[in-house]
């Protein structure tokens, strides 16, 4: 299998399969529709009922005929061209959305003349779904349910980190901290003790509340309910997460580059420009502290910061939180750059930087962030 079908199938499977209430036609459609002639319709439903079936992407690809080798080429050059037009156009952080709407309704129409443009041309600045829905749905002749778009490309937009946030993927810096940081707080990351941005599966639930019994254990109930099928972070463990994001795969991976696990109180300490919050300079990307929590103030009065339990990843305005110090975070190149940051209502990278030397607390594994002492 090729890697831009093949990654993508990935992609959108993980993010159909955290939310089990995806288990309806549509899911099974829309992944059927990706896999279309490389497996049985009998193994797309093993997949969604959880079943352990093992997708050997080279014997599928032997077995296809020729007749489908050459359908699964068009439809694979197609996913691709849509990819490359909507970079063309300027819409890089909607691929996703295109993508999707064409393996939702489209794919009838890719061999239709000028396709490609047609659909990039449905895309418009400040358009919300139901108006891009509607759109695709006037152009194609279409009947694209937008209940059922909304059910997949909410949970694609959870389940990934949008590459075109960054600025410059070759630093850590806090114009991209702070544009990481909001993209966890609109993926409504939820907040579990020790973790660091990874989705939450149930299996990985289970393991936590086993090691910490009173921070995870005693939530246990409500985080499955809540949290499990989304990224998740302690509050140090969102700020970790940006350090540890790998450009090149879109993961997050356990130190990576050699940044060192930190708590919320080893990054306040070992920061070398600090202050009390009425000293606070107008610098998106510092961190915030009181003792046992952080967060990253993103500039016009607010922070974003991992909330506890309860609440999840959240943006508030500071004067409204407990945090009672600022500081430069540890490793963080602080760019003279301003960043524009809409008020909202409460609701991995190059080693040209300066390495984190912090030794990992004790708790802290290579699948496990040292808590952050919330």
């Amino acid at each position: 299998m090729s890697a831009t079908v093949g990654a993508a199938l990935k992609k959108i499977a993980v993010a159909l399969l955290c939310d089990r209430k995806t288990i309806k036609k549509v899911a099974i459609f829309f992944l059927s529709v990706l896999v279309g002639l490389l497996m049985p319709m009998a193994a797309v439903i093993g997949i969604f009922a959880g079943g352990n079936i093992e997708i050997n992407e080279e014997d599928i690809e032997n077995a296809l005929t020729d007749e489908q080798k050459e359908y699964y080429a068009k439809l694979n050059a197609t996913y691709g061209e849509i990819n490359e037009r909507m970079q063309e156009a300027g819409f890089p952080d909607r691929v996703d959305e295109a993508q999707t709407l064409f393996v939702m309704g489209l794919v009838d129409h890719m061999y239709d003349e000028n396709f490609v443009i047609k659909l990039v041309g449905c895309f418009s600045p400040g358009q919300t779904d139901a108006e891009l829905v509607a759109m695709v749905n006037s152009v194609f002749g279409t009947q694209i349910s937008l209940e059922d778009y909304l059910k997949v490309i909410v949970e694609l937009r959870k389940a990934t980190i949008n590459p075109h946030i960054f600025t410059d993927p070759l630093s850590v810096n806090n114009i991209d901290l702070v544009a990481f940081c909001q993209e966890a707080c609109d993926d409504q990351w939820g907040y579990v003790w020790a973790t660091y941005g990874k989705m939450l599966s149930a299996v990985k639930l289970d393991e936590l509340a086993e090691q910490f019994p009173d921070e995870v254990g005693q939530e246990k109930s409500f985080i499955k309910q809540n949290w499990c099928g989304h990224r998740t972070a302690d509050c140090a463990g969102l700020i970790k997460a940006y350090f540890w994001y790998d450009h090149s795969t879109g993961e997050i991976v356990y130190e990576l580059a050699g940044y060192e696990d930190k708590r919320a109180n080893e990054l306040y300490e070992e920061a070398t420009e600090k202050g009390t919050l009425d000293t606070i300079p107008e610098t998106p990307g510092l961190g915030v502290w009181h003792d046992g929590h952080v967060g990253v103030y993103v500039g016009n009065g607010y922070v974003i910061h991992a909330n506890g339990t309860h609440r999840g990843v959240e943006k508030q305005l500071l004067s409204e939180t407990k945090f009672t110090h600022w500081f430069e975070i540890p490793g963080l190149i602080y760019l003279e750059e301003d960043v524009q940051v809409e008020p909202t209502e409460t609701s991995e990278t190059s080693n040209e930087t300066t390495q984190i030397t912090t030794i990992p607390s004790e708790t802290s594994t290579p699948t496990e962030a040292a808590p952050s002492e919330t």
